[in-house]
């Protein structure tokens, strides 16, 4: 289970100048916990670009922490991003029409 992966017992295991980077799903970490180690100074910095609620609600404390990088759901995006998705949906849709194995394939066993 991945659900608040990251919780108050692996920020205490960081070195005080650990930087925390999420930009997978935003529930996997505990941002109660994130926030209690970013406030304390068991880690330094923090860059968020998912959140457990999205939009991140407008009074959560996060936003109080100077020591927090916020993005906007955008972490991976990179050149190219866009055409490099549409390839992949044109070949499991060749994939799919054919048959075939999809390259990019569901296991909902898994959760993904």
């Amino acid at each position: 289970n991945t659900i608040k992966f990251f919780d108050d017992d692996k920020f205490s295991k960081m070195k005080e100048t650990a930087m925390f980077i999420n930009i997978g799903r935003g529930v996997t970490t505990d941002e109660r916990a994130v926030h209690k180690a970013l406030k304390e100074g068991t880690i330094a910095y923090a860059a968020l670009d998912v959140f457990e609620e999205e939009p991140l609600p407008s009074n959560s404390p996060l936003y109080d922490l100077e020591n927090l990088f916020f993005s906007p759901h955008s972490g991976d995006l990179y050149e190219g991003y866009w055409l490099d998705g549409a390839r992949v949906m044109v070949e499991n849709l060749e994939a799919f029409l054919e048959g075939e194995e999809l390259i990019t394939p569901v296991n909902k066993s898994q959760g993904y």
